[in-house]
């Protein structure tokens, strides 16, 4: 038996060992296996089988839907508030909703009225098992001292712990995180409360620190407003003093997963671009609370593109079945996706008792047909680490001596 090798790539380097790595869904690949069926085959024959290996790219896009602040509907707007979460629910196939992720200032009055923590809880609740969710106290959720009891009697993190794409939590519920999968890329959410603490802080730099391999994402509820300026204060409801320049310094700029920041909290649209380490960091924000209604039911839908590596944000209402079509609330971010690395792993081409093995993506494999009662060659990836297993194989008939 011989094999030789005709690539158009060859792992110059030697394997990593991806075999431990925990993800939550693997790449899945394909192997085609050929040769030239004008070759007779006898027993004896020495036959060459090309194959190749690469990874089958999810192609089809997903979305994640933001929540803008809801406190006025949650106070005056119900029918606004339970038409957003519906709509999700009635759409969220057809979108292929990954995540819905609530910015804060989920009702207007704090501890106050408990009622409009029995609406939240209506509307939030249509999602639950449904699709994943995060949620986080701004400063309309919690009292001067930070206090949020019925934000945690509402949304304690034992609402969220049955779901496997529940990470964990601070402060109750007030920091939390989430892990989930899409696009063929692992995600890991933080819901940061308003002005957090030194403790939540150092907890989310734990979460981050543990799960470097993941897309960082963080939500909280004050952070940028219209002109893209980080707010450089935490004012009063809160029981920490992490303003945003806090934040971007100790949750955002170091840690090289982090790529999205979202928040609402002031009134109107906002957005700014940095780039560190070669790495670009979008800071969106959105908060339609001055419009009409409270908001009029406007919320994000950010789509995200794979195979075109950007995503798409646009801003629609359920409520009123309408757009807004203006550059602030609808345009576009590079933003990549489905980079899968270079593929590895061995690939075993047999036949009857011969075989030979490889650690390429294409190759041709040489073996000998010594017997008549082969009927078909096999070619098997075994798969490593965040690649699948895949195989084929291919008819044959060997004449007789």
């Amino acid at each position: 038996m011989a094999f030789r090798f005709k690539l158009s790539l060859l792992l110059s380097l030697f394997l990593l060992v991806l075999v431990g790595c925990n993800v939550a869904q693997r790449t899945p690949t394909s192997i085609e296996l050929s040769y030239d069926p004008n070759q007779p085959l006898t027993v004896g024959s020495e036959v060459d089988f090309d194959f190749s290996v690469d990874t089958v790219p999810s192609s089809e896009p997903f979305a994640i839907i933001v929540l803008p602040d809801t406190q006025y509907y949650s106070q005056k707007y119900p029918d606004i508030y339970l038409s957003q979460t519906q709509w999700i629910v009635d759409h969220h196939e057809k979108l292929n909703v990954a995540f819905v992720s609530h910015v804060g200032d989920i009702v207007q009055h704090d501890d106050q009225f408990e009622e409009q923590w029995v609406l939240a809880d209506q509307a939030m609740g249509m999602l639950d098992g449904v699709v994943p969710y995060g949620v986080l106290p701004g400063n309309h959720d919690m009292q001067l001292d930070g206090t949020a009891i019925l934000y945690n009697e509402y949304f304690p993190a034992a609402r969220f712990e049955e779901y496997e794409w529940w990470g964990g939590s601070i402060s109750g519920n007030k920091n939390n995180y989430q892990l989930f999968s899409a696009g063929m890329e692992e995600f890991l959410i933080l819901h940061m409360q308003y002005c957090p603490t030194d403790e939540a802080v150092a907890w989310a730099q734990g979460v981050l620190e543990e799960h470097p391999d993941r897309r960082g994402i963080v939500t909280t509820h004050a952070y940028i407003e219209t002109k893209g300026y980080r707010l450089p204060n935490c004012k009063k409801n809160s029981d920490g003093k992490n303003n945003a320049i806090n934040l971007w310094q100790k949750m955002v700029a170091p840690y090289d997963n982090v790529e999205l920041v979202l928040s609402g909290h002031i009134p109107g649209v906002g957005q700014r671009t940095d780039t560190v380490r070669n790495r670009t960091i979008y800071q969106l924000m959105a908060d339609y609370q001055g419009m009409e209604e409270g908001g009029s039911g406007y919320l994000r839908i950010m789509r995200f593109y794979p195979l075109e590596d950007l995503i798409r944000i646009e801003t629609y209402s359920p409520y009123l079945d309408a757009y807004m079509r203006d550059a602030e609330n609808e345009f576009e971010l590079r933003y990549e996706l489905a980079d899968m690395g270079l593929l590895q792993g061995e690939v075993t081409i047999s036949a009857g008792e011969e075989s030979c093995t490889a650690t390429v993506r294409e190759g041709v494999c040489t073996l000998t047909l010594n017997s008549a009662e082969i009927a078909s060659v096999q070619a098997e990836y075994l798969g490593l680490g965040i690649f699948a297993p895949s195989s084929t194989e291919v008819r044959v008939e060997v004449a007789g001596e």
